[in-house]
């Protein structure tokens, strides 16, 4: 033996045990007398062999001994195998480990029952947790089998963690989620950017409210702003600035008419001819002389003529104006469709030979064939054939029905016709394959692993499974649960102001106008006839409160139906203001209906 070599990795023949000697381990004869069967240890111990003082031409055998292994717990029983007359298929690791444990799987009889550990501790990599257990004796699964406390084959038994079952386990994430709900503002607050003063005041802002001051000039009342403007106060001066009130769509004026030129006239193509030369290409115009379009449409301007090669140069061809067509051959015409369906012609007739007949002598083709007994034979076997394919499907369906023995086995075995030997996995420190032979009396057919298998609790299964602790797969899914908060509440962007009057003081006796989201102040005149401008002929005389332009002699007749008037609002420009006008000469009773003008 080598140096360094333990008993870990020694495998011994039965009646020799594994001992440790100065060279290393080795196997060593063990005295039937003075075996570990014989040998009763106190809890906490085992007994294991050590190797004697052996003198020289004497008999030697391993020493029993007693020895402290910290919490693992020796069995009162050392488990036996099975004979190798047993019969295929029975319970495997020993029927019944220990006398007392009979008709238990796996299981030996301790005196201080130790904490098994199951197929959920191995998969989960736990260790096994027994509380408040009292020492009592009783039967429990031997060293490297775990309790199968899982569903499916041998719940309940002590099997190897090969059987253990794959656990799934579920993970739970809660997830806190919290929408948003956005509401409006408070209004933007009302500026003299959104008031316009009457004539004669102006916007200033006190105690955060805008009020039409009077007595001060107001530069936008005689500021007239472009389309699309309006005019606004700037430290005392009238800027006018980009209404953003939506205006009213426009449409696209009409396209200027882009002039069109005839371009070159390009000769008929005629049929193509390798012979013939392809036709020069269209001659290019530079950008420099392309005529630009633009609103207004340049003068015409013809494109330079196009360069041609120099007179030593031979001119291009051209393809004739007239088709050219191929010269008349003496091939014959191209064959074209008829408009009637074609049919084909028919085909000579030939018997065809008629497939032969086998069994009875049957007429084919209007002759008999002479073969009786060939036909009788192929049927026969046709027969045997039918009667073993229906066999072989009862056979699948019911593997062990026939006395003989099974005629058909599970996936990793083979069909013997009497007896044979196979792999099983025997109980131990770690568990070993072991061969086990059967001789039926008389012969009968029987399932045995294949190479490199061995059986495990009455499957065959890899025979590296046997002496590794497998471990089975252990997955982890996620499951995430919503949890939905209450919306928080965020304010967004302040909300349009809807009714800038509210907060505009317009001055004593002016009236306040919303005007697409302007305050619009409008002050009554303190003479009606001061702002009015009559015609020649006409003075200005104040009836109702108002200045009405009459000629001499003229009474004024209020018209009763007519609409009320509202500010004159026509935007004049610098220098004018804007007053009611009535077309006299047109109407005269009723008058017109006055229209606002600038003057």
């Amino acid at each position: 033996m080598e140096d360094g070599v333990t008993c870990a990795t020694v495998r011994c023949a039965a009646g020799y045990a594994c001992v440790h000697k100065s060279t290393g381990a080795g196997c060593m004869a063990i005295d039937p007398k003075k075996s570990c069967d014989n040998v009763r240890c106190r809890g906490g111990q085992q007994c294991q062999y050590e190797s004697p003082v052996c003198m020289a031409d004497a008999l030697c055998f391993a020493q029993p001994r007693c020895v402290s292994t910290g919490s693992y717990i020796q069995p009162e029983q050392n488990p036996y195998m099975i004979s190798n007359d047993a019969p295929p298929g029975g319970l495997i690791g020993g029927a019944s480990a220990s006398p007392k444990c009979a008709g238990k799987r796996n299981e030996r009889y301790y005196q201080c029952k130790p904490c098994e550990s199951t197929c959920t501790d191995w998969v989960l990599k736990k260790k096994p947790s027994c509380p408040n257990q009292k020492c009592v004796p009783g039967c429990a699964c031997i060293p490297n089998w775990h309790r199968k406390n899982q569903p499916g084959y041998w719940t309940g038994t002590c099997v190897r963690p090969t059987w253990c079952n794959p656990i799934t386990q579920t993970k739970t994430v809660t997830k806190t989620v919290q929408p948003v709900k956005t509401v409006p503002g408070p209004p933007k607050p009302v500026t003299c950017s959104n008031v316009q003063c009457g004539a004669g005041s102006t916007c200033q802002m006190q105690s955060g409210k805008p009020v039409c001051v009077a007595g001060q000039t107001n530069p936008c009342a005689t500021t007239v702003c472009t389309y699309g403007a309006k005019c606004v106060v700037q430290s005392g001066k009238a800027v006018c600035v980009k209404d953003t009130t939506p205006a009213s769509p426009s449409y696209p004026g009409p396209a200027p008419a882009t002039p069109s030129y005839p371009g070159p006239a390009r000769p008929p193509s005629g049929p193509s001819s390798p012979s013939s030369p392809s036709p020069p290409a269209k001659p290019g115009y530079s950008d420099a002389l392309r005529p630009s379009y633009g609103p207004v449409p340049p003068p015409y301007q013809p494109p330079a003529p196009p360069s041609y090669p120099a007179p030593t140069d031979a001119p291009p061809a051209y393809p004739s104006p007239a088709p050219s067509y191929p010269a008349p051959t003496d091939a014959p015409p191209p064959s074209y469709p008829s408009p009637a369906p074609s049919y084909p012609s028919p085909a000579p007739s030939y018997p065809s030979p008629a497939p032969p007949s086998y069994g009875k002598n049957e007429k084919s083709g209007g002759k008999s064939h002479k073969t009786g007994i060939i036909g009788k034979v192929v049927e026969y076997w046709k027969e045997k054939k039918e009667e073993r394919d229906n066999r072989d499907d009862n056979d699948k369906r019911r593997p062990y029905s026939d006395v003989a023995g099974p005629r058909s086995c599970g996936v990793n075995e083979q069909l013997t016709q009497c007896g044979g030997c196979e792999s099983q996995c025997q109980a131990g420190n770690p568990p070993k394959p072991v061969p086990i032979c059967t001789r039926p009396k008389p012969c009968a057919r029987q399932c045995k692993c294949k190479s490199g298998f061995v059986r495990v609790n009455k499957v065959c299964t890899a025979q590296r499974l046997c002496g590794t602790n497998y471990r089975p797969k252990l997955t982890v899914k996620t499951k995430t649960v919503v949890k939905t908060l209450p919306p928080k509440v965020v304010v967004g962007p302040p909300r349009p102001q809807t009714n800038p009057c509210s907060q505009t003081n317009c001055g004593a006796g002016a009236t306040c106008a919303n005007q697409n989201g302007v305050a619009v102040c409008t002050g009554p005149p303190a003479d009606p006839c001061g702002h009015v401008v009559c015609e020649e002929g006409k003075t200005c005389q104040v009836q109702d409160g108002k200045g009405v332009c009459l000629a001499k002699g003229q009474t004024y007749t209020p018209q009763k139906d007519a609409p009320s008037r509202g500010p004159c609002l026509a935007k004049c420009r610098a220098g004018q203001r804007c007053v009611w006008r009535n077309d006299d000469n047109s109407c005269y009773n009723p008058p017109c209906p006055p229209v606002p003008s600038c003057v």
